[in-house]
């Protein structure tokens, strides 16, 4: 039997969260080794041939949504701009940037999940990836919100828990559990 291709998908690794002149920046405390941590999964994963695939939000600001509709399926609405088009917030930090080759597939999604509204699904498809690991940012929402639709959509996920970053670690604890309590898997990079 075939092993089953992968990809290692990350989200949102922008200025907006990883530079302290940003809106949200992230804890400190977990920036060095989340940068360090996500530098070794992507050469691990290119030294296996699979896939690696960068997911970048753009926020319009102002926007509104029904107040019943799931946390997880919104997209940012708060009158503190995140991630404008063209912002330097938006961008991907140098840092970041130097990970990146022509080959790594890169999205741009305006919704939590990088799977709304965004031809993800598709080309992982069309590339027979059935299998996604993720890292990246927050993990209570963007994460979350990605691994939650991604499994829905019956791909096999596994979150890396040392390729995550947040800004509240009691926020970031809850949604790992409510990620396990979901059915995904979660891991560090050295176990998979």
């Amino acid at each position: 039997m075939d092993n089953p291709k992968r990809c290692l998908l990350l989200i949102d690794l922008q200025n907006e969260f990883l530079s302290p002149t940003g809106n949200f920046p992230i804890d400190s405390t977990c920036q060095l080794a989340l940068l360090e941590n996500v530098s070794k999964a992507v050469r691990d994963f290119r030294a296996t041939g699979d896939a690696v695939v960068w997911v970048r939000s753009e926020y319009t600001t102002g926007k509104t949504l029904p107040p019943d509709s799931d946390f997880l399926r919104r997209t940012h609405t708060s009158k503190t701009p995140c991630c404008e088009a063209n912002s330097v917030g938006a961008a991907f930090p140098d840092s970041v940037a130097a990970l990146q080759i022509t080959q790594d597939m890169v999205f741009t999604k305006a919704w939590y999940s990088a799977f709304t509204d965004t031809a993800l699904r598709d080309e992982l498809t069309a590339r027979g990836i059935t299998n996604v690991y993720m890292g990246g940012l927050l993990t209570n929402v963007c994460v979350r919100a990605t691994a939650e639709e991604a499994h829905a959509l019956g791909f096999a996920v596994t979150v890396l828990e040392d390729c995550l970053g947040y800004r509240k670690y009691r926020s970031h604890g809850q949604a790992l559990r409510s990620i396990r309590e979901g059915g995904i898997q979660v891991a560090t990079r050295h176990e998979v």
